[in-house]
């Protein structure tokens, strides 16, 4: 509904080690260029349904989308 000012769609998440693949449709998971914890990254997530975001960090074996942004 792009309330929050971020219109991206719920592309979902994929675990690599496994290559099993969730949440298509239903959440977005998008990566951040800031560093998590150590060996993770920070990622945001959107759940359409409940309009949540969600700021967390995740290893980087997960596979989450990307935003390129012009400057």
């Amino acid at each position: 509904t792009n309330k929050r000012g971020f219109n991206g769609l719920p592309g979902g998440w994929r675990f690599s080690a496994i290559g099993n693949y969730g949440m298509a449709g239903e959440r977005g998971y998008w990566w951040s260029s800031t560093d998590g914890e150590k060996g993770r990254a920070r990622f945001m997530s959107l759940n359409g349904e409940k309009e949540t975001v969600l700021i967390n960090s995740g290893f980087y074996r997960l596979g989450y989308s990307v935003r390129c942004l012009r400057d």
